[in-house]
C-alpha cells in the first residue's frame, strides 16, 4: 500500500498541471480555415498572376491581398467561383506587366486576423531563362532523336506497291457486256398505215390538221420506198419524177397525184372537205402502199402447180 501511494502522488500532480481537454487541439482546429496558393500563367501570349483560395463551403472567400514590386503594374483581377465536395475554390486572375526583370512576388497573403500567405512565386519578365533550361539548347540537333529511315522508305515501298496494284485492277480492261438486243426497225409501209389510223381515230384534229398529217406520211413513205427526197420536195416535183419511173406499177401516179392535190387544196386553198373525203384518199394511200411494198411468198399465197394435161382418149377400134 506504501508503494501505490507513492506512483499515484505525481499522477494527481501532472492531472492538476496539465491542460484540460477542452484545451487540446482538435482535427477541425488543426486544419487551416484557408488554403491560399499562386502560380504565373504565360501560356496565352501574355503574363497573368493566378492566386487561387479554397475555403470551406459554408464559408464565404476571404479577399486577397496582393503586393507586387513597383516595377511592375497589377491589373484588376478577374474572379470565379467554383464548388466542390464541401469547399469553395475562387480563383482570381491578374495581368502583369512592367519593365523585364527578375522579380520574386512574396505577398501574396489572405486578409485575416491571421494573415496566411501563398508561397513565393518567381517571375521571369521579358527575360530569357538560365543557359540549362530547355529552351536556350543552342543545337537542338544534339538532343532529337535520329529519323528512323529505313521505317520511312519501306513505308514508303509498300504504298507504293498498293497504290501500283490498286492502279492495275482499275485500269484492267473490262469484259464487253454484250449489247442489249434492239427491237427490229418498223418497216415504212406499216409505219405509215400506223400513224395513218392513229389520226384518224384522234377526235381532236380537225381537216386541216387530218390534211397536213396525211400529206406528211404520204411525202416520207415515198421518201423511205422509193428511195428519193419526197419529204423536201414539192408535189410538182414528186409527180414529175414518179412519172419517169418505169418500174413502178400501174395506177400509182394517178392515186398518188390525188393524194398530194387533194390535201395542199385543203392546207393552202381552204377547201372544205366533203364527207366521204378522207375514205377516198385512205383507198388511194392503202392501194399505193399495197403495190410498192415488197411481197414474200409463202405456202398459203404459192400458187398452185399447173394442172397436168389430161391423157389422150383411147383409140376406138
Amino acid at each position: 500500500m506504501r508503494t501505490r501511494w507513492f506512483l499515484g502522488v505525481p499522477v494527481a500532480f501532472a492531472l492538476a498541471c496539465g491542460p484540460s481537454p477542452a484545451d487540446l487541439p482538435s482535427d477541425s482546429a488543426a486544419a487551416a480555415p484557408v488554403q491560399i496558393d499562386a502560380w504565373v500563367d504565360d501560356q496565352a501570349g501574355s503574363t497573368d498572376l493566378i492566386v487561387r483560395t479554397i475555403v470551406s463551403d459554408d464559408t464565404e472567400a476571404p479577399e486577397v491581398r496582393v503586393e507586387v514590386p513597383d516595377a511592375l503594374d497589377l491589373g484588376a483581377p478577374r474572379a470565379g467561383t467554383e464548388r466542390g465536395p464541401g469547399t469553395r475554390v475562387t480563383t482570381r486572375r491578374y495581368r502583369l506587366d512592367g519593365a523585364p526583370g527578375r522579380y520574386v512576388l512574396d505577398r501574396l497573403c489572405v486578409d485575416a486576423p491571421d494573415p496566411i500567405c501563398a508561397s513565393p512565386v518567381y517571375l521571369d519578365l521579358g527575360v530569357p531563362g538560365e543557359p540549362d533550361v530547355m529552351q536556350d539548347i543552342v543545337e537542338p540537333e544534339a538532343v532529337r532523336a535520329p529519323i528512323p529511315w529505313g521505317l520511312v522508305i519501306g513505308s514508303g515501298v509498300a504504298a507504293g506497291t498498293i497504290a501500283l496494284l490498286l492502279l492495275a485492277l482499275v485500269s484492267r480492261p473490262r469484259k464487253a457486256l454484250p449489247p442489249a438486243p434492239s427491237a427490229p426497225p418498223v418497216p415504212p409501209w406499216d409505219a405509215a398505215l400506223a400513224r395513218w389510223e392513229a389520226v384518224r381515230r384522234d377526235g381532236e384534229l380537225d381537216d386541216l390538221a387530218k390534211a397536213h398529217a396525211l400529206s406528211e406520211i404520204t411525202r416520207v413513205y415515198l421518201d423511205a420506198a422509193l428511195a428519193f427526197p419526197a419529204a423536201k420536195w414539192s408535189t410538182t416535183e414528186i409527180l414529175a419524177h414518179l412519172q419517169a419511173l418505169v418500174a413502178l406499177p400501174e395506177g400509182n401516179v394517178p392515186r398518188i397525184r390525188r393524194l398530194l392535190r387533194a390535201t395542199d387544196r385543203v392546207k393552202y386553198a381552204g377547201d372544205n372537205p366533203g364527207a366521204y373525203f378522207f375514205e377516198e384518199l385512205d383507198a388511194d394511200l392503202r392501194a399505193v402502199i399495197d403495190s410498192t411494198r415488197p411481197h414474200h411468198w409463202t405456202p398459203e399465197t404459192t400458187p398452185a402447180d399447173p394442172p397436168e394435161d389430161p391423157p389422150p382418149p383411147e383409140a376406138t377400134p
